[in-house]
């Protein structure tokens, strides 16, 4: 610590200065809101060998919490959205146990993104089985198109038939803007012929008009490879849908590096769609889905020797309230038995990889083994300390 020296008549007196402010760093510092988006953090002046809690807005991150060094020092590490955030500045807040957290304004902004299903087309007017009888139901021909987005402004509102591709209005229901930002899947069809060429796509975004450059191509051949097209999104949307579901189900157990590699796959991925290179795109797209298999086998194994170690604690609990063999307690006997089945059930679920239930039927043997202690007078162990679901 630094200290000013105040000189008084025959003494020197140090006044202690305050502590440097903390400091946090986002590589990097914008994204599109979408869950699994990647950053990296790393920062100064937090709490000695604190553990962090970190939280864009109201988006939790996963991991959720990090470590800081002796020095208070937040090392580079990388966090995934656990949620999705809508569009414009946001706070990046860091708790460090109870006190007041650190609060970071405007550390991070989202931009939209859309995206169009295909991006390219063969110019052709489209209309689907609602436009034109003679279309064979759920069928569709032309430039029919699947619009996506996140990182919205939350809360607005497109009106129907609003969107353009280049000046050409399009037909669609209205769309309503999440809370979160998130556009729901928007079937638009394109109403007149297209010549070749690169079209941006228009739309109203709240306040403002959001114009994507060059978000759809025409092109004489893209009859033929719409096929390919639509394979390549499909995997695509399938690649995004697991990482969603993997971070939701296991983020905090997964390493952060390996959620940052999938979300740079993905978008590498995204780039090959655009550049029309939809073959690389299904690829791409496949080794992500391929990835997160093994994850997924990870964070399965790790939830389930998360589980057992918690039910061996409450194995242990009821042997001291009464041990196998012996007769019954005075008092408890009821709650053991019950406890006991309990544990029986939550280790079957265990063992099928029912986490949920098995955390729920834990969690009523760990109540039932409460009530057991209280019945039978007797009191945990000093050492034991409560599970941390």
């Amino acid at each position: 610590m630094r200290f000013l020296y105040v000189v008084l008549i025959g003494a020197i007196i140090p006044l202690a200065r305050p502590a440097p402010a903390a400091t946090l760093d986002l590589t990097p510092n914008t994204g599109t809101g979408r869950v699994g988006e990647a950053v990296q953090l790393r920062g100064t002046g937090f709490p000695a060998s604190a553990t962090l809690i970190i939280v864009i807005d109201d988006a939790p991150t996963a991991p959720s919490t990090l470590n800081t060094d002796a020095a208070g020092t937040l090392a580079p590490v990388y966090v995934a959205l656990a949620a999705p955030l809508a569009g414009g500045r946001h706070a990046v807040l860091v708790a460090a146990g109870s006190g007041q957290p650190f609060t970071f304004k405007n550390a991070y902004t989202v931009r939209p993104l859309v995206t169009l299903d295909p991006p390219i087309g063969d110019g052709r007017a489209g209309a689907t089985w609602r436009t034109n009888r003679a279309i064979a139901a759920g069928g569709y021909i032309g430039m029919v198109l699947t619009l996506n987005g996140t990182g919205l402004v939350k809360d607005a509102f497109i009106p129907a038939d609003s969107i353009r591709i280049g000046k050409v209005g399009t037909t669609h229901d209205p769309i309503h803007i999440g809370p979160d930002g998130v556009m729901p899947s928007t079937t638009i069809i394109v109403g007149t012929d297209l010549p070749p060429g690169r079209y941006d796509l228009i739309l109203p975004g709240g306040s403002a008009i959001l114009n994507f450059a060059s978000a759809y191509n025409v092109a004489p051949w893209a009859a033929t490879d719409t096929v390919r097209q639509r394979a390549a999104a499909r995997a695509l949307d399938a690649a995004r849908r697991e990482i969603k579901e993997l971070v939701k189900l296991g983020g905090e157990l997964l390493p952060a590096e390996e959620l940052a590699d999938l979300d740079v796959d993905a978008r590498n991925a995204e780039a090959e769609m655009k550049a029309g290179n939809f073959q690389n795109a299904e690829d791409l797209s496949r080794q992500v889905r391929d990835k997160l298999a093994a994850l997924a086998k990870q964070v399965e194994a790790t939830r389930q020797d998360k589980l057992k170690t918690f039910a061996d604690v409450i194995v242990s609990g009821f042997d001291t309230v009464q041990p196998p063999g012996s007769p019954p307690a005075r008092g408890g006997g009821v709650s053991v038995a019950a406890g006991r089945n309990k544990l029986a059930e939550a280790q079957a679920a265990i063992t099928a990889a029912r986490f949920d239930e098995a955390k729920a039927l834990l969690k009523a043997a760990n109540e039932l083994l409460k009530k057991a202690r209280s019945e039978a007078g007797v009191q945990a162990t000093p050492e034991a300390e409560p599970i941390r679901w």
